[in-house]
């Protein structure tokens, strides 16, 4: 009897453990699909963020060097064509990049960054000019850069600027691209003409021609061999001068410095913009 009960304690102390071993394997278990799915959850809401930032700050690569961007749709087909054909000839002479952009949205960015942004994501020239209406600010920008910058100062800038408002204050939004296309192809590139290279060559030969005849003129004595006695009618005559220091006055004068606001002439305002480039130009609200 006493072996048989002691064969039952041990049977019975055996499946204790064994219950023991099953009840920390399985509370384990538990603990680590828990963790895994916890895990997991975590790493698809951060994946799904990073999905949600990129595609707020992603670049179409189709839109990189595109000349026109209609995102309001402010144009027609025939004035895109237009506006496409200005800027191709523009970009043919100066080398430059030049764009034409429409928005509606400008992503909560003043228009002036945003003009800025754009240009500095899709292009690859360093010289270049962007033409922006924004219909979410209500403003009409031109925004300048590298080369650009030194060919429109401010008072080009402002006749420019001038040119576009009026047709955007009617509402005619393909007609402001074209002036400020045209008024700024005055001042990127000037061409002469026929006419005006005959009548310049003209003009020259006669200058020239005037000029010989003059000289010819005035020296036609010495032809004789005529010759001048230095000997004869030359002198020099030596004299002592001194100068004596009397008195000194200073006078100081203030310059102010220029505060950066723009005017007229030749001055060029700029800032550090959107990607760290330099660029000038300006605005007007409308």
């Amino acid at each position: 009897m006493r072996m048989r009960k002691k064969q039952s304690t041990y049977f019975e102390g055996k499946k204790v453990i064994l219950a023991l071993l099953l009840t920390c394997i399985f509370v384990m278990g538990s603990g680590f699909s828990a963790n895994a799915a916890e895990s997991t959850g975590k790493n698809y809401s951060t994946d799904r963020q990073i999905a949600i930032n990129l595609s707020n700050h992603e670049v179409d690569s189709s839109l990189e060097n595109s000349q026109v961007t209609d995102q309001a749709g402010l144009l027609s087909q025939s004035e895109i064509e237009e506006i496409e054909s200005q800027i191709e000839k523009m970009e043919e002479k100066t080398g430059w990049d030049v764009m034409a952009v429409t928005t509606d949205d400008a992503q909560g960015m003043n228009a002036t960054y945003y003009a800025e942004k754009w240009f500095d994501d899709y292009t690859t020239c360093d010289d270049g000019i962007i033409f922006f209406i924004d219909m979410d600010n209500r403003e009409l920008i031109m925004r300048t850069f590298g080369e650009a910058i030194d060919c429109i100062n401010d008072a080009k800038r402002d006749k420019i600027l001038d040119a576009g408002f009026e047709k955007v204050s009617d509402e005619e939004y393909g007609k402001a691209f074209e002036a400020m296309l045209k008024k700024t192809a005055k001042y990127a590139y000037r061409q002469i003409t026929p006419v005006e290279a005959g009548i310049a060559f003209v003009i020259a030969i006669a200058a020239g021609g005037l000029t010989i005849g003059c000289i010819i003129g005035s020296y036609r004595l010495k032809f004789g061999g005529y010759k001048y006695s230095i000997e004869k009618n030359g002198s020099v005559k030596l004299r002592k001068k001194e100068d004596a220091f009397v008195n000194q006055f200073v006078t100081h004068r203030h310059i102010p410095k220029s505060d950066g606001s723009g005017g007229s002439g030749g001055k060029t305002t700029t800032h550090v913009g959107a990607g760290g480039r330099v660029s000038g130009g300006g605005s007007r609200k409308f």
